[in-house]
């Protein structure tokens, strides 16, 4: 979604991305909307590298990368070399457990 909101005190262009079924917000300072009289052309562009720019009356207002801007992915794990897995761990997926029986009526 994107445009113009000046019904409200806020007065900020809306730039909602939908990712995955998931709306996303532009992360850093909101963009600000003209409140004057007169009517005004808002503009989104999108490139292939993943870069984006927002004109205002053809005046760039706002540019920036949708990865760094907004966020789709999750953060990164890094992973920690002080944790490991306890000494009694077991990897297998399935364990036999020797005190399981059937039940009698069982076929």
């Amino acid at each position: 979604m994107f445009g113009p909101d000046i019904c409200g005190a806020t007065k900020r262009v809306h730039f909602i991305v939908t990712y995955k079924g998931k709306n996303h917000l532009i992360k850093k300072n909101e963009i600000r909307a003209e409140s004057d009289e007169f009517t005004h052309l808002y503009t989104l562009i999108l490139n292939p590298d993943q870069t984006f720019r927002v004109l205002i009356d053809n005046k760039e207002v706002r540019k920036g990368n949708l990865l760094e801007d907004f966020d789709f992915l999750p953060a990164k794990e890094i992973n920690d070399p002080s944790v490991s897995k306890p000494s009694d761990w077991v990897d297998e997926k399935e364990i036999v457990d020797p005190e399981a029986k059937k039940p009698e009526d069982w076929d």
